[in-house]
C-alpha cells in the first residue's frame, strides 16, 4: 500500500496517472489504438520510474557529500575551538 500512497502524494505520480487516464479515454473513444495505448503507457511508466530513481539517487549522493556540521565554541580563555567530525579527530590524534 506504501507504493500507492507514494504515487498519490507526488506530483510526478499524479501527472503520470492523469496522462494514463487521458490516454485510456482516447482509446475508449477510438482516437487511439490499443497498441498505441500500450506503447504510451509503457513510456509514461518508464519515465516515471526513471525520474523517481534519479531523484532518489541524487538525494542519496547529496546526503553523502554534505559536509559535517562544525561547532564553534568559545573557551573561558577567549580562544575559539572548532569541533571536528569523529573520523577527522581520529586521524589527527
Amino acid at each position: 500500500m506504501g507504493a500507492l500512497s507514494n504515487l498519490w502524494n507526488s506530483e510526478k505520480g499524479l501527472f503520470a496517472l492523469a496522462l494514463i487516464v487521458g490516454s485510456t479515454v482516447l482509446a475508449a473513444l477510438g482516437h487511439m489504438t490499443i497498441d498505441q495505448w500500450i506503447d504510451f503507457s509503457k513510456w509514461i511508466f518508464g519515465i516515471y520510474a526513471v525520474s523517481k530513481t534519479v531523484a532518489s539517487g541524487a538525494n542519496a549522493v547529496a546526503t553523502a557529500i554534505t559536509p559535517a556540521k562544525t561547532t564553534v565554541v568559545s573557551t573561558p580563555a577567549g580562544t575559539i575551538a572548532e569541533s571536528k567530525p569523529a573520523d577527522v579527530a581520529k586521524d589527527a590524534g
